[in-house]
């Protein structure tokens, strides 16, 4: 049973891979709730990620929450796995086996482009006739989402009892009290929400909407989304926090089929 009620929130905006002297694409924002308020530990741009080296900020903001014995949330921004249908496609590539049985209609659709979580957030987040949510497959973003991937490696070694649903079996209570969980997280989709929007850094007199378009601030409304997922998990009381999306939201063919191999998107609810 959890009974230190502080709790750490990581926000990680994934770069690309690039060489460790270069520094640059990646942002880490770090937030502590006390167990009554939100406070501020660190922003810091240009953090490798991986490999992840004992002196980066990463470390050793990690390092000191496990010292404390805190809750520690991660939130990614970046894809944490692949589409069914994208895996299948290249497990079988090299033997020319692989049977299409798909109609193209809108690119959404694609099962090899696309996981159920984005058109999820696609239906009900992103709802504009021209947005879509990024794809690891169609998208740059792959990059990023493969460095990610290797991140949540990493952070699997750190916090061997890490719940990350819903790779592990999504469920509302196990998600109250797991003393360390990694969500993936999407900013864009996040700023949909109006109470969002509305939210503040702590120290800061800017909301998330006036965070500006920098990988530090998408790193803040990482951390933040983490926070609000928390909230509605039931580990704190935020009034001013919306509900968060979660597998519930989704009908029972796609928790079946889909989620447990493509992961899920955990965005702020729209109203």
């Amino acid at each position: 049973m959890i009974v230190n009620d502080v709790i750490y929130f990581f926000g990680c905006d994934m770069g690309g891979w690039h060489n460790t002297s270069q520094q640059k694409g990646d942002a880490l924002a770090v937030c502590k709730w006390d167990g009554t308020q939100l406070e501020h530990v660190d922003a810091t741009a240009a953090i490798t990620f991986f490999p992840v080296i004992s002196d980066q900020s990463l470390s050793q903001h990690l390092n000191a929450a496990k010292s404390d014995d805190a809750q520690i949330i991660v939130g990614i921004d970046a894809a944490l796995s692949w589409p069914a249908k994208f895996t299948q496609l290249i497990t079988e590539a090299h033997s020319f086996t692989h049977d299409f049985d798909f109609e193209l209609t809108d690119s959404v659709n694609n099962p090899y482009l696309y996981r159920e979580t984005e058109r999820f957030i696609k239906r009900h987040v992103q709802t504009g006739m021209k947005e879509r949510p990024l794809t690891a497959v169609g998208d740059k973003f792959g990059n990023n989402s493969s460095k990610a991937q290797a991140l949540g490696a990493w952070f699997l070694q750190q916090l061997p009892d890490v719940y990350r649903p819903p790779f592990d079996v999504w469920d509302r209570e196990n998600a109250k009290i797991a003393q360390h969980t990694l969500i993936e997280v999407y900013p864009a989709a996040s700023m949909k929400s109006a109470k969002f929007k509305r939210l503040h850094w702590p120290s800061e007199s800017q909301s998330m909407d006036n965070a500006g378009k920098s990988d530090i601030a998408d790193a803040k409304r990482c951390a933040m989304t983490a926070f609000v997922y928390a909230a509605s998990v039931g580990k704190l009381k935020c009034e001013k926090c919306p509900n968060i999306l979660t597998p519930d939201d989704a009908d029972e063919l796609i928790r079946k089929s889909a989620l447990n191999t493509e992961g899920w998107i955990f965005a702020p609810k729209c109203k």
